[in-house]
Parts: C-alpha cells; structure tokens; sequence
C-alpha cells in the first residue's frame, strides 16, 4: 500500500496536467513526479514505483564509494560503502516513492561535479554543466536543496582553486538560482490553494517555518514546539553545525 505522501506523488505524475497536479501540493516540486512520469511509461505497480528510488539509493551508495576512494583511498571507500549501505536512513528512504533518494543522488552528483572542478580546473565546460545540472535539478526536486546549496558555494571557497575563480563561482551560483525563478508563481498558487499564504507572511510563523529544517539538517528530527514563537537563534546555530 502507498502511504499518503506517496499517493500525492503518484497522483501529481500520472494526472491529466502535471505542472498544475504539483502546484497544488504544497510538499511538492516538479522534478520528482516528472521523473515519475517517464518511469510509470514501462509499469505502474507498487513495486516498480519502489523500483525507482530503490534504483537511485544504489547510485548514491556507489557515488559515495567513488568520492571517497578517490579523495581518501581504497580503505575510505570500502568503509563509506559499509556505512552507507548499513544506514537505516537512507536504506528506509531508498524504499519509499518519494523524492529523497533521488535529492541525495543529485547532491553526490554536484559533490563529485564539484571536486572534479577542484582537480582538472575551470577549463571543463562540461563539468560546470553537471554541476549545474545536479543543483537545478535539485532544486526542483526538494526544497532542502536551497540550504545544501548555500552549503556547497561556501564548502567550494575552502579550496584555493575555487577562490582564485571567485567571480566565476559566483556567477555559476546566481545562474542556478535564476533557473528556479519560472517556479516562483506556481509555488506562490501552492501556497494559496494549502490556505498557508497568510501564514507565510506572519513573522512567527515564518520562523518557525524556517526553524524546523535547520534542526532537522543538525539532529535528525523536528523538536520545533507546536504552539508559542520558536528558539530561532539556538536551531539557526544547530543548522549550521549540521550543514
């Protein structure tokens, strides 16, 4: 059986008019049930829609192996293969029709995009394209990917090789936030049609909105109260500790 979120995912791919399906549901971005859309061409069972993030939680697992051998060895590889396939996270999510496993496979695409850059140089016209790639392609796949965004254009300036590029880098950056803006109007009507407009534009709520992902990206779950203003400045710290 589906569970909700998964219903919704299913509904929005298979609907008569897929951009207007997902601008209906808050919780979701278009990427996922386009995908989904392509994918339901060969099968429509329950298992074959698991078959997909299951197909993209193994592309991680091997993408996680590559980074870390190539960066730290044979040893670093087997290891970081052993832990990632053991991880009750991503073995769970890796199981459910949801867009989690894809939004990690595309993160480790922009990671390995990305130290492909820091090794060969700027020169890799192709390589700033995947890397571009993988970060629209996450935008439009989960809202997290805004925050790991953020993360990856500060972790890019640790190397001197991004550094001395920074103009570049930035451009790189801002070009992959453009590509998002033709979604803003549809979000904005998503937002209208969950009643969750007004609720927006409340400062409290908005923090507390904002709160909420930065516990989940440092410990793992929510701890946000559900009633009174949030601790916004101690989660804001835990986000960044997490990130």
């Amino acid at each position: 059986d589906l569970w909700v979120d998964e219903a919704i995912s299913v509904l929005c791919a298979t609907g008569e008019d897929l951009r207007e399906n997902v601008a209906r549901q808050i919780s979701e971005l278009p990427f996922w049930p386009a995908v989904l859309w392509s994918w339901f061409r060969f099968g429509s069972s329950h298992a074959w829609l698991r078959a997909l993030p299951a197909a993209f939680g193994g592309a991680s697992l091997w993408l996680l192996w590559r980074l870390a051998r190539r960066r730290w060895g044979a040893d670093a590889g087997a290891a970081t293969l052993l832990f990632g396939g053991s991880s009750a996270f991503l073995v769970y999510y890796a199981q459910e029709g949801r867009c989690y496993s894809l939004f990690l496979f595309l993160a480790l695409v922009s990671l390995a995009a990305l130290w492909r850059l820091v090794e060969r140089g700027w020169g890799a016209w192709g390589t700033q394209a995947a890397y571009a790639a993988a970060h629209v392609c996450g935008l439009y796949t989960h809202y997290f990917a805004f925050p790991f965004l953020g993360a990856a254009f500060l972790g890019g300036l640790a190397y001197p090789e991004v550094r001395a590029r920074w103009g570049r880098w930035l451009l790189l950056h801002a070009a992959i936030v453009l590509a998002f803006l033709p979604w803003l109007p549809s979000m904005r009507h998503s937002l209208q049609i969950a009643g969750r407009y007004d609720r927006f534009s409340a400062s409290a709520d908005a923090g507390r909105d904002l709160a909420a992902p930065a516990v989940v990206f440092a410990v793992g779950k929510t701890l946000i109260p559900t009633a009174g203003r949030p601790h916004f400045v101690p989660e804001t710290v835990l986000f960044g500790g997490g990130l």
